[in-house]
């Protein structure tokens, strides 16, 4: 759906892009950090037809960035997140 906004389940057009709640919760976010003080958002597009919804990690965020250059030298990315 973010490429095409094409529902891949009923193939509607028109896909919608929910922008992210401002503050980190829960629904919204992944921690990259234990304490929380990293993180990156979702962007998120649902099918206005039958609910269908598509989550992709924001890889612009600076939060990401971040994380990535610490972690991308390892074997593989794992966060200490639970």
């Amino acid at each position: 759906m973010k490429q095409t906004g094409i529902c891949p389940k009923c193939q509607t057009a028109g896909a919608i892009r929910i922008k992210p709640y401002p503050s980190p919760s829960q629904s919204n976010v992944v921690r990259l950090s234990s304490w929380g003080a990293q993180f990156a958002h979702f962007d998120r597009y649902v099918c206005p037809a039958c609910g269908f919804i598509e989550e992709y990690l924001n890889v612009e965020e600076k939060g990401w960035q971040k994380y990535l250059q610490k972690n991308q030298h390892e074997d593989s990315i794992d966060s200490d997140f639970v």
